[in-house]
């Protein structure tokens, strides 16, 4: 287990899926069709986004910036793609910043929800709602009185 940071008097939380699939699966039925529903919605918006996201990457991004995104996504930072690429770190570190202008975003994380569709982009390069995974309920009203009538049934 970490060690806690300097300062903070409890260590951090660290749990595994199977952990958290137990703690799922002894949630209440009633309180997890809400949450489901939101779960649902946020993803069938992200897959959609994903399709088309994936096809402009395709069409318009060299094989090079596909295989720094696509090892981003794997967790990799520019070091560790060196070798892998045959390009610098610098060069690596140069086609990212190419790449989050061509798109709007501030970030490497952000880069990654943007293609696998949790960030929503506006016209004016804007994310929306800001720098958040996942929609929340507020935003969209319709989703909001669903999770609403679900928890009254």
């Amino acid at each position: 287990m970490p060690t806690p940071a300097p300062g903070r008097a409890t260590p951090p939380t660290v749990v595994s899926d199977d952990q958290m699939h137990r703690e799922y699966l002894e949630f209440p039925e009633d309180k997890k069709i809400a949450w489901s529903n939101h779960t649902q919605h946020t993803y069938m918006l992200a897959e959609a986004r994903r399709a088309y996201r994936q096809a402009h990457v395709l069409k318009h991004w060299d094989e090079t910036d596909r295989r720094i995104l696509f090892r981003l996504i794997l967790g990799q930072i520019p070091k560790q793609m060196e070798d892998a690429l045959g390009m610098t770190r610098q060069a690596i570190e140069a086609r990212i910043k190419k790449m989050l202008k061509k798109t709007g975003l501030e970030d490497r994380t952000q880069l990654i929800l943007w293609f696998l569709g949790f960030i929503a982009l506006r016209s004016g390069g804007k994310t929306f709602p800001g720098t958040t995974l996942i929609e929340s309920c507020e935003v969209d009203r319709s989703l909001l009185q669903s999770l609403r009538s679900s928890r009254q049934q």
